[in-house]
């Protein structure tokens, strides 16, 4: 017997809701709940698909486990690596210093959000998006192209192999 993937659903608005339906219907796939704001809406969901309601994301975050966990710091290793990259390269325009106010509003929310548990208040948990949002969304310059004529270097170089 193959072990079930864990799943859930965040949000079971419109779209929420084929999301879960679908999530249910796989055989391979353990739906272990539903989270939305609206506790009526994540009970009516879940009901009829045999599974938990939450109306706390972080909830079902938790009780996905290991790879919920690992899911979310991935996001957030790939946001902070983009932020890092806007410090360390010559970006585009001002790109830079919107990286280094963007790494320290990240920084300011997750040590806010860490000390007193309360990133599942939605104006955190939108706040912390937007500024991800903002990482995600920095342009960079192509890196520096040599000019090998000022140089003295032949652009294409015969690389042949030769024969002895």
């Amino acid at each position: 017997m193959t072990k079930k993937i864990k799943a859930g659903v965040i949000g079971v608005g419109y779209l929420g809701r084929f999301h879960a339906e679908k999530y249910a219907a796989l055989p391979d796939v353990e739906l272990v709940g539903v989270a939305d704001l609206d506790p009526d809406r994540a009970q009516e969901v879940a009901g009829p698909l045999h599974t938990r309601a939450f109306t706390d994301y972080l909830q079902l975050l938790l009780e996905l486990g290991a790879i919920g966990f690992a899911l979310a710091v991935l996001l957030g290793w790939c946001v902070v690596r983009q932020a890092v990259r806007a410090l360390a390269m010559k970006p585009a325009g001002d790109n830079r210093y919107m990286g280094l106010a963007s790494m320290g509003a990240l920084t300011a929310i997750s040590i806010h959000s860490f000390t007193d548990f309360n990133l599942y208040i939605p104006a955190n948990a939108m706040l912390l998006a937007w500024i991800a949002g903002l990482i995600a969304g920095l342009e960079f310059l192509p890196r520096r192209q040599h000019n090998w004529k000022q140089v003295g270097v032949a652009k294409h170089i015969d690389v042949r192999p030769v024969r002895l």
